[in-house]
């Protein structure tokens, strides 16, 4: 199933039935199911509450005013409008929010396609399924750390900061390999999903989906920048506190890659944001 999107300049683009996603600066998109478009203002079915505490969040009926960073999607399959405003509308007052598993994107894909798929977990749990790389990588310099603690010799302490040296360059390419790979990923499920949407619009719309096709994957290069220069970043401010360094580096370095992945993401966002 091929699906993408493409920003809403105007409100006479949105039909009922659309799903629709609004990008957030923090790096997360918000999702809704539009029911109704009047005088100027556009009515959506959402899992709505506080953004910063969803134990009170239920499905519910909202207005919205502005469109800026408003995104509508674009399916190659999925249900008539008849039948996904009848699925929104028979969930109204359900709680239970949950952001890995029950959240407004698998309200919203379920909604349409009868699916709950929510990409922006999916791409989270690949980002995790790194960690152990990285980890027994930086398990190979913890070992090496204390030798030259203990040391008795010149040649044990050289042959232990080569061994550091070594093992530190393997934490880089690692980190530098399963990036790449992510973003390879992401730039082709992007080319797929503009594939799949452009044979279902105009001509007229044709170029605003590849622009979206170019900033989507621009978006994921600046991501996967961001966790690698942070990556290491982090695994070399850890390496320098005392005693433990060596112990925590690994783990300081993936964090690092994971607030480097958000401040890439913020800055793709912020550099389309207009």
């Amino acid at each position: 199933m091929g699906v993408s999107s493409m920003k809403v300049y105007s409100i006479s683009e949105l039909t009922a039935g659309d799903h629709v996603k609004w990008k957030r600066i923090p790096g997360y998109d918000h999702h809704a199911i539009v029911e109704t478009v009047a005088n100027g203002r556009v009515h959506v079915i959402e899992f709505s509450g506080n953004p910063t505490d969803k134990s009170n969040a239920q499905i519910e009926r909202t207005v919205v005013d502005d469109i800026t960073q408003m995104y509508k999607y674009i399916y190659d399959r999925c249900y008539d409008a008849v039948t996904v405003l009848r699925r929104a509308r028979q969930r109204l007052g359900e709680k239970g929010y949950k952001v890995v598993t029950n959240n407004c994107e698998h309200f919203a894909s379920w909604c349409k396609t009868g699916y709950e798929k929510c990409p922006q977990v999916s791409s989270f749990a690949r980002r995790i399924r790194m960690i152990p790389a990285e980890l027994a990588v930086a398990a190979v310099e913890r070992g090496s750390a204390f030798p030259s603690v203990v040391a008795s010799g010149g040649k044990a302490f050289v042959r232990s900061c080569a061994v550091q040296v070594v093992s530190r360059a393997l934490f880089g390419v690692t980190c530098v390999v399963g990036e790449a790979a992510l973003f390879a990923y992401n730039c082709l499920r992007a080319q797929h999903n503009y594939k799949s949407a452009v044979r279902r619009v105009g001509d007229n719309m044709k170029p605003r989906l590849r622009q979206q096709r170019n900033e989507n994957i621009a978006e994921a290069g600046y991501e996967a920048l961001g966790a690698v220069v942070g990556s290491i970043v982090g695994a070399a401010i850890g390496s320098f506190i005392p005693v433990v360094g060596t112990v925590i580096s690994g783990l300081i370095g993936v964090i690092g890659g994971f607030g480097g992945r958000l401040l890439g993401k913020l800055f793709g966002r912020c550099m389309h944001r207009r």
